[in-house]
């Protein structure tokens, strides 16, 4: 789905109509919120971030994964070796013929890691009656962006 960014909304102030304004600054409350969730779930995993990073490439690829293309996302790549290591050490990941590819424990650990974000980035909408999460997420569907 296409959201708006907040150098977007600010670039376009005034020139959208004023209720979708304010839907994008709701929508970006709520995003912001998921975002703090996931940090809270990945850091309940105790992973570092070169973990984190390794295992979201590794594990959303069905291909090998380069060192390199992983390299060259960290903030400070000397750590990588370690990282790696690591996520080999729990299972999570192996190398194979000059790449990494994910094991199945890696994906598990993955999707428990989602799970838990949508538990903790769920409050904001039990607080809609099931008729009203219904009438929000038609209202969502209905808006621009990529299928």
């Amino acid at each position: 789905m296409w959201l708006l960014g907040a150098e977007d909304v600010k670039a376009n102030a005034g020139r959208l109509d004023p209720q979708v304004d304010h839907l994008w600054a709701q929508i970006m409350h709520l995003r912001y919120r998921r975002a703090g969730c996931h940090a809270r779930a990945w850091s309940e995993a105790e992973l570092t971030t070169h973990e984190i990073i390794s295992l979201s490439f590794v594990c959303h690829s069905e291909t090998l994964i380069n060192v390199e293309l992983i390299r060259s996302s960290l903030p400070w790549p000397d750590d990588l070796p370690t990282a790696l290591a690591r996520l080999r050490d729990l299972k999570w990941i192996e190398e194979a013929k000059g790449g990494w590819q994910g094991m199945t424990g890696g994906r598990e650990a993955r999707a428990t890691i989602e799970a838990r974000t949508n538990a903790l980035d769920g409050r904001p909408y039990m607080t809609l009656s099931r008729d009203g999460r219904v009438v929000f997420l038609e209202a969502m569907s209905g808006l621009p962006g990529e299928d």
